[in-house]
């Protein structure tokens, strides 16, 4: 090779792939004198391996000769290179509020990722990526955004000490994508080992270990650990008040978050009370439409859609909804979450073709945001079941109640509350159907599941239990 070729390779080489376009803006930008006219000549190397994606050309070279030519180059004008792809790849990124996430946007992501760390230290490359990835999570980008949290991690692992508090954010971070996920086995470890670092570093008091404290307490929440979740979330809120005062946005996240865990309990009392002072401090400290205003509007119309006060919980629903459209548009899973418990409301009016079109269409956005097997999946497929059960279609609600049951046993395991609740509609459908054999085995996995969980007291087990007592009767 002559010099100016080697010199276009050793460039090249620092780029894990690269187009016609990228190269010759590589070419011009670092003036290796090689005939940008010759690209064809000089892809024809057997070292350069050649695919297409979208019908387009992409180039790469071997690993091998890539190490080799790297390691021939001089070291300062590698980093000009990399720092130079950093900054080609970072002016694709997507702007913070973007609502949708290209191909092009999660491969400039990948790339800066890589040249980032290539040419910067840990703690740049850290800051940076903490600051971009935000939007990719609010646009579920979660495969993508967990195999990057995981390289950060593995890096600082190597160079920094064991309880830096970068460590501790992406522990959480990570932790937060597992559980969007419902991967709650993944999750758990990291937001211990956040708790841990964060306590030792920051003291028991710090707002950061409130933080961890009420999202391990969510995740204990979904996965039936009312206990722990009450003690973290009361851990939480104490810190949040004594340190930040009781108006504080925070103290009503952990509120909000509290009752939610007493609704699922049966304490309507004391949840619609955490409701309400949530809403009212959102409201005066952010403004009446605010997405954490319309969250608790959800949150509280559920509760009201519970105890029967179906005009106090549409109206809600219907504040929420609007102010989630407006700010994350009509396909974002969040305001397909709040129109799936509209659509719930609208079954018990006996509402059925408005709620049997929202059921549907949030069933498609949930498996392709998350996946077939998710726990939004379920909760979708369980929703639509009920529905078709309730108009007596029990041929289509069968599969759909399998379909839960099964998704919610693996999520979120066997004795879960919610796998409960999907035991005893299912065990509903045989009992309609007179199929009082299939029905029985159902009602007693609830309500052992129930007992176990919630208590004897509980307004669940007690009417799983009547509902029991009720096809013995039939039986007899």
């Amino acid at each position: 090779m002559d010099r100016s070729e080697k010199a276009a390779l050793e460039v090249l080489s620092s780029a894990r792939f690269w187009d016609r376009d990228l190269f010759e803006t590589l070419l011009t930008k670092f003036d290796t004198g090689y005939p940008r006219h010759l690209f064809t000549e000089l892809m024809k190397h057997s070292f350069i391996n050649e695919t297409f994606i979208g019908g387009k050309a992409i180039y790469s070279i071997h690993q091998l000769m890539s190490k080799n030519l790297q390691d021939f180059q001089d070291e300062e004008d590698r980093q000009r290179v990399h720092e130079y792809l950093f900054e080609y790849y970072s002016g694709q990124l997507p702007e913070k509020e973007a609502k949708i996430i290209s191909e092009q946007n999660k491969t400039a992501i990948r790339e800066a990722f890589y040249h980032q760390n290539e040419h910067k230290d840990i703690t740049e490359l850290s800051v940076w990526f903490y600051d971009v990835a935000p939007v990719f999570n609010r646009n579920a980008q979660y495969n993508l955004l967990v195999d990057l949290y995981k390289k950060l991690l593995i890096l600082q692992e190597e160079v920094l000490d064991s309880n830096h508090t970068y460590l501790a954010t992406t522990c959480y971070r990570l932790a937060g994508l597992y559980q969007d996920q419902g991967k709650y086995a993944e999750a758990e470890p990291l937001y211990l080992r956040d708790l841990k670092i964060s306590e030792e570093v920051l003291g028991s008091d710090h707002p950061d270990v409130a933080t961890t404290c009420n999202n391990l307490a969510g995740l204990y929440r979904i996965q039936g650990k009312y206990g722990e979740a009450e003690l973290l979330f009361m851990r939480a809120l104490k810190i949040w008040e004594e340190v930040l005062g009781s108006d504080h946005p925070d103290v009503a996240t952990t509120c909000n978050n509290l009752a939610g865990l007493y609704r699922i309990q049966g304490k309507y009392g004391e949840a619609e009370l955490l409701f309400m002072r949530a809403l009212k401090i959102w409201e005066e400290v952010l403004g009446s439409d605010h997405p954490d205003v319309a969250t608790t509007c959800n949150n509280l119309a559920g509760l009201y859609r519970i105890q029967g006060k179906y005009g106090e919980a549409e109206l809600l629903f219907m504040r929420a909804l609007k102010i989630w459209e407006e700010v994350l548009g009509p396909n974002h899973k969040g305001v397909a979450i709040i129109r799936d418990n509209l659509a719930v409301l609208y079954n018990y009016q006996g509402k059925y073709a408005e709620a049997e079109q929202i059921f549907i269409g949030d069933l498609e956005i949930f498996e392709e945001t998350f996946g077939p097997n998710h726990e939004e999946v379920a909760w979708t497929c369980h929703n639509l079941a009920n529905l078709y059960r309730d108009q007596s279609k029990y041929s289509q609600a069968e599969p759909l109640y399998i379909r839960a049951l099964k998704i919610r046993k693996e999520v979120l395991g066997p004795n879960h509350p919610d796998v409960a609740t999907t035991c005893k509609d299912l065990a509903e459908l045989y009992r309609a159907q007179g199929k009082y054999a299939e029905a029985e085995p159902l009602y007693m996995r609830a309500l052992k599941i129930r007992e176990e969980i919630l208590g004897p007291d509980n307004p669940d087990t007690i009417n799983t239990s009547s509902n029991i007592e009720n096809l013995l009767k039939l039986k007899d």
